[in-house]
């Protein structure tokens, strides 16, 4: 029987500074991944592209933009809502923390060292083949396998979850698992691979698996993500939270099959890869079927920016999904899908983030600005996707600006180029109304008051 509580109070246990210092992170990793998507915005973008030609480093800029906006942005945010739902205690419970910290600020300077660098442009985790950069990207690993692994320990449901908290437990949980299968199906792969491969076709085996149950991690944290927004002001799942649970768990289950590909196939073998594809595309439709099924009561109570939020991103996703489903061949069509589906993933992120802000002592921030920097972010987002979903079906080629394409291929590309601008000013946006919120920063406050135990609906 489903009772009438509200979801609008959650138990979300008490503040740790160290909260503080993962969104810091996060957010530094997103803004300047923005500055590196300003490098290579301009060099796809028609007229432009050709001033700049032979004056900017493309190839470094896309490696530190995909894992700054990707790998170190959204896996801060897990941390942060790791901690934030276990604080940690003691200097010991800010080690990965200072580890992942570490990780990305010699990723980010590694560009610096002396010498020719050895770019390989690999899926997933693009690298620069030197010392300084996989130092700081093990590290990165480690730090976050670290965070991982404690808020699995501390966290582990104990009976079958039935309140708002307990079910985002689970969630988070799921996250975590996933990392942690990812790096484990990464050492699984550094041990078998032979080192005599070519660079790219090693690197690209290398972080082909883990990649994948990556996307697995963010499509749960997208969940997630989505789960909390719709609890704000008087929203309510349309499904029990016992329910809710059941849905959270079944989307465990991919994670699991990729740890047992790991293990039964071959790094090499061409099944291993298709098999961990046709899991990721498995992955993304549970979420969206999840979505679907959980559904939201309450939709007028819920404010505005978080409404926002929940519509855009689902409309950003959808729209990688039905641009994924169109690829053929290795073509701009690539990119137009996982900038759409990432798109959507750091806009419920952002939104996300701004629900926090007050209990992490950072002032409210107007609900109009919160509203025009997502609307900004998510329409040039929408807009780089079709521009380069449009390149690409006439013809445009990944990783290769300034290769010679059609009129049609051309006029795509201005249409990313507008569009990339719009999602790069969104994302400057954000970090200047995080800086507006943090830097009148009160302090960190109590613990929000416990809601009453019972099953939420």
């Amino acid at each position: 029987m489903r009772d009438k509580t509200s979801h609008s109070s959650p138990d979300i246990g008490a503040r740790h500074p160290g909260a503080l210092g993962w969104l810091l992170l996060a957010v530094a990793a997103l803004g300047l991944s923005a500055a590196m998507a300003l490098l290579l915005v301009a060099a796809r973008t028609p007229g432009v592209a050709t001033l700049l030609a032979g004056r900017i480093a493309f190839a470094e800029a896309l490696v530190l933009h995909v894992n700054l906006s990707v790998l170190v942005w959204c896996l801060a945010l897990a941390g942060l809502l790791w901690v934030w739902r276990r604080p940690a205690v003691g200097r010991l419970g800010d080690v990965p923390l200072g580890m992942a910290g570490g990780g990305a600020l010699l990723m980010l300077l590694s560009p610096l060292v002396g010498g020719t660098t050895p770019v390989v442009l690999s899926n997933y985790v693009p690298v620069l083949d030197q010392s300084a950069f996989l130092v700081g990207l093990a590290l990165f690993a480690a730090g976050m396998a670290a965070a991982a692994a404690r808020f699995v320990v501390l966290a582990w449901p104990r009976r079958w979850p039935t309140t708002l908290g307990a079910v985002l437990d689970l969630g988070l949980c799921g996250v975590a698992i996933s990392v942690l299968v990812a790096g484990a199906v990464l050492l699984l792969a550094l041990a078998e691979l032979p080192r005599g491969l070519p660079v790219a076709v090693y690197y690209e085996r290398l972080f082909w698996g883990a990649g994948h149950v990556l996307q697995l991690a963010y499509a749960q944290l997208l969940g997630v993500v989505w789960l909390w927004l719709a609890a704000q002001g008087g929203g309510r799942w349309a499904l029990p939270s016992s329910h809710v649970a059941g849905w959270l768990l079944a989307g465990w289950l991919p994670t699991l099959a990729a740890f047992v590909i790991a293990v039964a196939l071959p790094v090499l073998a061409p099944r291993q890869a298709q098999a961990f594809t046709l899991l990721m595309v498995v992955g993304g439709w549970w979420l969206l079927l999840s979505a679907l099924a959980i559904g939201l009561r309450g939709w007028r109570a819920v404010p505005l920016a978080a409404r926002l939020t929940l519509a855009l991103s689902l409309g950003l996703y959808l729209l990688g999904a039905l641009l994924g489903s169109l690829i053929r061949g290795d073509t701009l069509l690539v990119p137009a899908h996982y900038h759409a589906v990432t798109g959507a993933v750091t806009l419920a992120l952002m939104g996300g983030v701004y629900t926090l802000l007050p209990h992490l002592g950072g002032r409210r921030l107007a609900t109009r600005l919160k509203t025009w920097q997502l609307g900004l972010y998510a329409s040039g987002v929408a807009l780089m996707a079709l521009g380069l979903a449009w390149s690409g079906s006439h013809g445009g080629v990944r990783k290769t600006p300034g290769a010679p394409v059609d009129e049609m291929a051309l006029a795509g590309m201005a249409m990313m180029g507008v569009g990339g601008m719009a999602a790069i000013a969104g994302v400057f946006g954000f970090v200047a109304l995080l800086w507006l919120a943090l830097g009148a920063r009160r302090g960190v406050p109590a613990a929000l008051p416990q809601p009453p135990d019972g099953k939420r609906g």
